[in-house]
């Protein structure tokens, strides 16, 4: 007997709620063609064996997170049980709009050589549903130095296949609270395979002021330490150096530490310099300086800018 088309991997932690909501998506998304098996882990928690009876209609396992702790850890746990010929990640918040499987199955069957498929995202906000997507973003390895292109490349819409997976390698778990693993990830793919958008929205991303990262920032000061050593061409490209260092300097002021955000802050405005037409990054610059000088508050200021859709 042969695998599924798609192994999806959720992976959940105390959010009952929401892991049913996320999973009755994943049910409206068929289950004959593509062919799918669902694969559940719980992460610092014992699996929910109610679950199975509530979606008897669907081919689920509910598993336990047996690697690290946190994101990067689980998403492992459940590569590693995959059958499936393609992976698909759905965060336990998050919601896949009717089509989505298909669409990626088929720009797979259409090119041998498209490692990885991503689609448009709708955020779903307190404030409404707000449509995001990218025409046409640049997401070869420079391409995704230069920007991360957060809502061309969100988890919940990125499928890859397996043996992609396994050239490109799992999740790494020693990235501080697996904040930006999935950049990381998408970094490395990028040097070995192709990677495709589709620009059509196929994912309701949750995006509200209690998303699971919006105010840890020692977690995303650390990450964004542990990125720039893991990856140095993010300080080669002035465009991204002056990015990532003004983003660090953001999470440094929202964790109390001035002088270091200080320092990151002039060096992401020399960097900016070389780049004056960058006017994204001179926003998140100029941001950046505001919230050191103490006229804005960090946790205010990103609640302001994710009720726009946006993110610092």
């Amino acid at each position: 007997m042969t695998g599924p088309d798609i192994s999806v991997v959720i992976a959940t932690h105390h959010r009952g709620d929401e892991v049913r909501a996320a999973l009755r998506s994943v049910a409206a998304q068929g289950t004959g063609d593509p062919s799918i098996e669902v694969i559940v882990v719980f992460d610092q928690e014992a699996p929910d064996p109610r679950i199975l009876d509530e979606f008897a209609g669907l081919p689920l396992r509910l598993l336990t997170n047996e690697r690290t702790p946190g994101l990067a850890g689980a998403r492992n746990t459940g590569a590693a049980h995959a059958g499936g010929t393609y992976l698909a990640w759905l965060d336990d918040d998050d919601r896949w709009l009717p089509g989505k499987l298909a669409a990626q199955l088929r720009s797979f069957r259409e090119d041998g050589a498209v490692g990885v498929v991503t689609t448009g995202v709708v955020l779903r906000h307190e404030t409404g549903r707000m449509r995001r997507s990218v025409p046409d973003p640049d997401l070869s390895f420079l391409g995704l130095v230069r920007e991360r292109s957060t809502f061309a490349t969100h988890p919940s819409s990125t499928m890859v296949r397996r043996e992609t997976f396994a050239a490109v390698g799992p999740v790494d778990e020693a990235i501080p609270g697996s904040y930006g693993e999935d950049y990381d990830w998408l970094l490395r793919a990028a040097r070995v395979t192709s990677i495709r958008h589709l620009p059509a929205p196929f994912v309701e991303v949750a995006w509200s002021r209690q998303s699971h990262y919006s105010e840890r920032w020692p977690i995303q000061a650390g990450s964004w330490t542990y990125l720039l050593a893991k990856h140095p061409e993010l300080d080669a490209v002035p465009l991204a150096s002056a990015r990532v260092h003004a983003q660090r300097a953001f999470a440094l002021v929202g964790s109390g530490e001035r002088a270091r955000a200080g320092a990151d802050l002039r060096h992401a405005t020399g960097q900016a310099l070389r780049c004056p037409r960058a006017g994204r990054v001179w926003a998140r610059v100029l941001l950046g300086w505001l919230a050191w000088a103490g006229l804005v508050r960090p946790a205010w200021l990103l609640h302001r800018l994710r009720r726009r859709g946006r993110g610092f």
